[in-house]
């Protein structure tokens, strides 16, 4: 009686019913995220971004997500609307990271909401629909765009093109005709934002088109006759973005291949993606930030088990009717276009030979593999019983509730970075730059020890990289990870009271850097703990040649002065730093106590 009750409520399900629903299970699955902190590139793009609060349009849509990066082989972003919309929550929420946590949630309750609203037109049953969206809503594997305040470039990239869709499906094939122009070129507008927060937005012309042939109600050739104006308006979108990238890059969104041996190994790697993104959709277990996998191990075996599952895959769609197989089609499309960019024909390196394999690349094509799956028990089981809705929903319910917990559980590696890259190396324990991050994640806490022994073992991964990398702005790449992990490394000893081998990491530091102000500050500062004046003098001179405006360096150049009688020199140096830091109590403290001491002794 009560199956029968919710049945009858589906059947007379109204839009504003299925967002509350969609509403109550998204809040309750991440809820518990938004207490959370802001963690990683959250701090780096949003809580240190010290142009957050600059709504200059202008200086948003002409500089770059990386434009400070000092190596080209970085990946290079232009996300000015992501951009936009981030300085847009500061204005409203400041650096409350709770607000944008929230954000991200809602977001993604109103992408599922988008998708239910699709599917129910192309497919015309709500109930199915919406269970789509409730899966969507709540798979594990969507955890990493929305618990982490960064993945929202994953929310609003699918937010845009999920409305630009559901705008073209309108006007093609529902709405008035004099209707039709106007949403139609709001379709256009939202597919160029999208492309303006993500890259991935490129993909959506194509499944366009996909659903034009699996869809088609009439024959190939007057269907494309139809709707190739409307089609190629997309395409033109398209056009100027690339155009737009170009003069922003000199390329547009593929670089060309400095290696064909590598290009071609990465492509020999694609069969081990595809089989790490399905398992992670239908076994959705070992969940962890910056997955990865490396792109030298053998290729063979993948390749066979992929190929030993296509013709299952191949023989279920032909062994099912019209509609579901136009449905399961259409959703394998979905799938393999919008996955076609993250698959590492564009390479996505994290450190050597690993890739990323990231969970927040399945954010869109999620839908497309959900819709499939959805479509073959629609058919193959409802074959089996006279009426699938009941099976359906306590189905469809328990593995919601399974996921909800999984959801709950997965939030809490998100409350800081130690747990977050504590858990991606119980699974990747290789994994150099996470094993530097740990390290820094440590230290800010006074765990020290625990910093020393992750950076000695990020530092030999490292050199490992260094030592077998041909290309030299790669090796520079890693040059520059390795300065960077002596000198965490030097930072971290000083703290546990080793002066001597604090000094020694700051030296390969600088054996590394030359030329470079900090390190020379720290190595002088480090001369100066194990009493060796007249070299700590030599490398704070040294970086005060280099940035001339230290006043850290010029006050214990000064202290140097006083200790081998070059007093002229540190009074020089005190006045210089009263002048420049004329409100500093300490810097006028300093100049007086000098003074003083001149008086008495007579210097």
């Amino acid at each position: 009686m009560y199956l029968s009750n919710v049945h009858n409520w589906i059947n007379r399900l109204k839009p504003l019913h299925a967002i509350l629903v969609l509403a109550a299970l998204g809040l309750l699955a991440y809820a518990n995220a938004v207490n959370h902190p802001f963690v990683h590139d959250d701090v780096v793009f949003i809580q240190q971004n010290p142009n957050l609060a600059d709504f200059n349009l202008k200086n948003v849509f002409l500089q770059t997500a990386d434009s400070q990066s000092e190596f080209p082989i970085i990946n290079k972003y232009y996300r000015p609307l992501l951009e936009l919309i981030n300085r847009g929550l500061y204005r409203v929420v400041g650096l409350d990271p709770h607000g944008f946590h929230f954000f991200n949630i809602l977001l993604h309750i109103i992408n599922s909401f988008l998708i239910y609203l699709i599917i129910c037109f192309i497919v015309g049953k709500k109930g199915f629909s919406l269970a789509i969206a409730i899966l969507f809503l709540l798979h594990p594997v969507q955890n990493e765009a929305v618990a982490c305040i960064s993945g929202i470039s994953n929310l609003i990239f699918t937010f845009l093109c999920l409305m630009s869709f559901y705008a073209y499906l309108v006007s093609m094939h529902s709405i008035e005709e004099k209707k039709r122009p106007f949403l139609y070129a709001g379709s256009l507008a939202l597919f160029f934002l999208a492309l303006l927060a993500k890259e991935q937005s490129v993909i959506l012309p194509v499944l366009i088109i996909a659903y034009e042939l699996c869809f088609k109600t009439e024959p190939l050739q007057k269907v494309f006759k139809k709707r190739w104006i409307s089609i190629g308006g997309f395409f033109i979108v398209l056009a100027g973005y690339f155009t737009l990238r170009k003069m922003m890059f000199g390329f547009t969104l593929l670089r060309p291949a400095d290696n064909q041996g590598e290009l071609w190994i990465r492509m020999l790697a694609i069969p081990r993606s595809l089989l790490v993104y399905l398992s992670l959709i239908f076994f959705p277990n070992g969940l962890h930030y910056y997955r990865s996998q490396d792109i030298l191990l053998p290729f063979l075996g993948p390749l066979l088990l992929l190929l030993a599952i296509l013709p299952v895959v191949v023989f279920l769609v032909y062994r099912t009717p019209r509609p579901q197989k136009t449905w399961m089609i259409f959703g394998l499309a979905w799938f393999m276009i919008s996955l076609a960019p993250i698959l590492n024909i564009v390479p996505l390196i994290n450190e050597y030979s690993k890739i990323l394999t990231a969970e927040h690349f399945l954010y869109f094509p999620l839908v497309g593999m959900l819709f499939c799956a959805m479509a073959a028990v629609h058919y193959w089981a409802g074959k089996k019983m006279k009426n699938i809705m009941p099976a359906g929903l306590v189905t469809v319910g328990i593995i919601s509730m399974v996921f909800v917990g999984i959801n709950i559980k997965q939030n809490t590696y998100w409350r800081g970075e130690i747990p977050l890259f504590e858990r991606t190396l119980h699974f990747q324990k290789d994994f150099g730059r996470v094993r530097f991050l740990l390290a820094k994640a440590y230290s800010a806490v006074g765990r020290y020890e625990d910093a020393v022994r992750e950076d000695r073992k990020a530092l030999a991964i490292m050199k490992g990289y260094e030592q077998k990398v041909q290309r030299e702005d790669v090796k520079e790449f890693y040059r520059w990870f390795i300065k960077r992990i002596y000198y965490h490394l030097g930072y971290c000893l000083d703290f546990l009271g080793d002066p001597e081998g604090s000094l020694v990491e700051f030296k390969n530091a600088l054996s590394l850097t030359p030329k470079n102000a900090a390190v020379h500050y720290s190595v002088g500062l480090s001369y100066l703990k194990v009493k060796d004046i007249q070299n700590a003098i030599t490398h704070f001179e040294k970086s005060l040649e280099l940035d001339g405006e230290d006043l850290m360096t010029m006050n214990n150049l000064a202290v140097c002065y006083q200790e081998v009688g070059e007093y002229g020199k540190a009074e020089k140096l005190l006045r210089t730093i009263s002048e420049k830091d004329s409100r500093s109590i300490s810097a006028k403290q300093n100049l007086e106590n000098f003074l003083k001491k001149k008086q008495s002794v007579g210097f």
